[in-house]
């Protein structure tokens, strides 16, 4: 009963009692429970963005399980190390061993028994991972080579899972030219297939998009009914993301007290939780909010909340989040005079990035490089 009340309601009361049950079962008979029920075990803590709780489960999936699993197991417990803040290059090590387990024949007598066929999952995963790592093509190849290799199927699950790992990929590299169509097909899809966590999932992208085309205040408005959907399901994955998103569409109505409020809920929710994957990024972006709303009397706090933010990133690996952070701290400094220690902090992770170069981030980047450039003379302090 696990897969189709997780597909219909994620982790909602219901699935949670049938989870549980079936574990107390297992316990009761003094056995360890099936592979089925670990797996949902697990992907119930994920839901529920407790990825420290799921990593043993999974760990225990993977030793219980035979070949036709393992590109399954694996895939998790790369979703486990990424989403809860660890390196993205030991995650990326267990997609790499995921996609080299996978063997179509052995693995198609359980594509669906776990939710969502084992090869997509994998390169959808690897495609947030690589974008994070700042390969943004290397990303858009996995997310590509995911949708065609499912379009061979007819499986829905596995369809808007992917069209909704997709819609994330493109907001993370600002990549817009086709996320209209893809929340379109997610929003259709999801809606006809009664796949309610994808639907409300598509509606806060769509949400906003309306504050970068204008209208925050219905944004706001949209992000806010999905959280709360998702609230009631106690479906957190990517909370502390789409919490960060309503914080911006707050600094674009220019409400920047709101916008700092979700903000601090955001890393709030990352920090108590074990969902640590874009806190790097949401410290940015409060160091960011809180120069807008004081300037000069904000100044020391922001610089520490960067630097925190670049801390982080490296920490994880995440080049796209160093970058982010690299360019907010090198834009302060120079407003102070300090375009040596601007250019010492931003010009290394810029250097790294050898794709995705026209993408804004590197445009902003370069940008504050340029305008260091013209006034190389200042003191280094960093």
């Amino acid at each position: 009963m696990c897969a189709p009340m997780i597909v219909a309601k994620w982790v909602g009361a219901e699935t949670t009692q049938a989870i549980n049950k079936a574990a107390e079962i297992a316990k009761k008979l003094g056995v360890n429970p099936p592979a089925a029920v670990l797996f949902y075990q697990a992907l119930h803590h994920i839901g529920s963005s407790r990825y420290k709780e799921a990593l043993p489960l999974l760990n225990l999936f993977r030793e219980q399980t035979g070949p036709e699993l393992r590109t399954r197991a694996e895939t998790a417990i790369s979703t486990t190390l990424y989403m809860s803040g660890g390196s993205l290059e030991a995650a990326l090590e267990h997609v790499s061993s995921a996609l080299a387990s996978y063997e179509r024949k052995a693995h198609s007598k359980q594509r669906y028994q776990f939710i969502y066929e084992p090869r997509c999952a994998a390169l959808s995963i690897e495609s947030l991972q690589l974008t994070l790592r700042g390969y943004f093509e290397q990303a858009k190849i996995a997310e590509r080579e995911a949708l065609a290799y499912a379009a061979e199927f007819d499986h829905p699950q596995t369809t808007d899972n992917l069209l909704a790992v997709k819609l994330l990929r493109q907001e993370w590299q600002q990549d817009y030219t086709e996320q209209e169509e893809t929340a379109r097909l997610l929003s259709s899809d999801s809606d006809q297939h009664k796949i309610v966590f994808w639907a409300f999932w598509a509606r806060i992208f769509t949400g906003y998009a309306a504050a970068r085309q204008g209208r925050p205040l219905e944004a706001i408005e949209t992000i806010d009914t999905s959280l709360k959907v998702f609230a009631e399901m106690k479906f957190t994955y990517f909370r502390s993301y789409h919490l960060g998103l309503k914080a911006r569409a707050f600094a674009i109505a220019g409400d920047l007290e709101s916008a700092l409020a979700s903000a601090s809920d955001a890393v709030a929710f990352a920090r108590e939780s074990d969902e640590k994957v874009v806190l790097a990024d949401l410290i940015r972006l409060s160091g960011d909010l809180h120069l807008a709303r004081s300037g000069g009397s904000a100044v020391d706090a922001a610089e520490d909340l960067f630097r925190e933010a670049i801390a982080l990133a490296q920490a994880q690996a995440s080049k796209l989040h160093e970058l982010r952070a690299a360019t907010s701290l090198a834009r302060l400094w120079r407003r102070q005079g300090r375009e040596a220690d601007g250019q010492k902090v931003l010009q290394p992770v810029y250097d790294w990035f050898s794709e995705g170069l026209h993408a804004p981030d590197f445009a902003n980047a370069r940008l504050v490089l340029d305008d260091l450039a013209l006034n190389p003379q200042h003191h280094e302090n960093a």
